[in-house]
């Protein structure tokens, strides 16, 4: 903690916050994850720790953690307090998905900059992990200023398990979370084609509005659904695959990013128009209700 000067809060939640800070050595910019670590939730922060260092430095489309230490400077949590607080170091982004200025990137970029996170996917299942939290805030964006030079990850592994199949119902923010996982009170055995129906539905956010508070009706996934089929240049056919509602049907991460759509889009040219158009389908949902 010493070797860095840690500033202002980025973002907060349940967990803790985030704050944004600098490396006094090397002037590199950092963000800086604090986790208020009761004794109960010790392993689940552990195994958080412990997933982020085994991804590498530099990997497609992932976010690895720099460091951690608690608050007695050790690299995990020692349970010396309860609760404890636990700092989780990990490169610095301007923007999540949540936040990036899309209608200011084009449309190769946006592309470029879903390309890396569908290949993070990849390698992350690669590696026998399944994340079960992604959502346009856990998707970060380090550059979008060209297609060549676009950058973007995956990060925040606190739901995150190792293995191909779980049944646990508390991850992910209700409107990014799968028909698939059971409610708290009836949980059923899911899949990897949990985050690819996470990530289908990040990527469509740009475009798309829906109501992320509440989970994803039949209803509300017909009315996302039918303007993805009206985009033109494959994108729109890209992202309903992802987001079929029946998960046996979804291609693997593996298989989205060898679709022959990323061929096409290498030759999309940008209709202003259609690329920053936006349906409001929580606002379809309200009149149709009336």
């Amino acid at each position: 903690m010493k070797k860095f000067s840690i500033h202002h809060t980025i973002s907060k939640g349940a967990f803790g916050v985030v704050r944004a800070g600098i490396d006094k050595i090397s002037s590199e910019v950092v963000a800086c994850k604090t986790i208020h670590c009761p004794r109960h939730q010790v392993p689940s922060v552990r195994l958080e720790i412990d997933i982020g260092r085994q991804i590498p430095k530099g990997i497609i489309g992932l976010v690895s953690i720099l460091g951690s230490w608690c608050e007695h400077y050790h690299p995990l949590p020692c349970e010396q307090a309860d609760p404890e607080d636990v700092h989780l170091l990990t490169p610095f982004a301007p923007f999540a998905f949540a936040t990036a200025p899309w209608q200011q990137i084009n449309l190769p970029t946006r592309l470029a900059l879903f390309r890396q996170v569908l290949e993070g996917l990849r390698n992350l299942h690669a590696m026998g992990i399944m994340h079960r939290d992604i959502s346009p805030r856990n998707l970060l964006v380090y550059s979008d200023r060209a297609p060549a030079t676009a950058f973007a990850g995956i990060t925040d592994y606190s739901k995150a398990k190792r293995g191909v199949r779980a049944h646990e119902t508390g991850i992910g923010p209700p409107g990014f979370i799968p028909p698939e996982v059971g409610q708290i009170w009836r949980p059923v055995e899911y899949t990897n084609a949990i985050n690819v129906f996470s990530l289908g539905l990040s990527m469509a956010a740009p475009l798309v509005k829906w109501p992320y508070a509440e989970r994803i009706t039949l209803d509300c996934h017909n009315r996302i659904s039918a303007p993805l089929a009206n985009i033109s240049n494959g994108l729109g056919a890209f992202l309903s695959a992802m987001i079929v509602w029946d998960p046996s049907k979804r291609p693997i991460a593996e298989a989205a990013t060898a679709d022959p759509f990323w061929k096409q889009s290498a030759l999309v040219e940008v209709d202003e128009d259609e690329d920053c158009a936006i349906v409001n389908v929580a606002a379809r949902l309200q009149r149709s209700a009336g």
